[in-house]
């Protein structure tokens, strides 16, 4: 008889807020920015439940996290195409970008060298163009 070694996936109403606000978010947000956004859409959930959340969320699949330059993280929805950061130094701002020739060198380094890849993250920091105009 075979085992089952995939967990069930139980949301509760706050992890499902969490995963929806995510979702629905347009940038990368942080515990705090999550926060935030119940507190002002009028829901009572302490940020110790979030955190928690995120941390189901996460081990479940369903959310990656992200160390973005700075010193807490970012989260967003599991994806399946390849993507990359870049942060901004001064507003803080993550802009995603993708970039294929990335993804073929690091598949055909590793063919040559026989490991197999499962994630790549690359981090690109500088400063974004409006930062870059506004310091002229």
């Amino acid at each position: 008889m075979p085992v089952n070694t995939k967990p069930t996936v139980r949301l509760t109403p706050q992890r499902q807020w969490v995963f929806d606000c995510i979702r629905q978010q347009p940038h990368h947000l942080d515990a705090d920015s999550i926060y935030h956004l119940a507190k002002d859409a009028g829901h009572t959930i302490s940020l110790a439940t979030i955190y928690r959340s995120l941390a189901y969320l996460k081990d479940c699949g369903l959310i990656e996290e992200h160390k973005l330059g700075k010193d807490h993280s970012h989260f967003e929805p599991a994806e399946t195409r390849p993507h990359y950061h870049f942060t901004c130094q001064q507003c803080g701002r993550v802009i995603e970008f993708e970039l294929p020739a990335v993804q073929r060198e690091v598949q055909k380094l590793a063919g040559k060298e026989g490991h197999s890849v499962t994630s790549i993250q690359l981090l690109v920091n500088g400063i974004c163009h409006d930062c870059k105009f506004k310091n002229r």
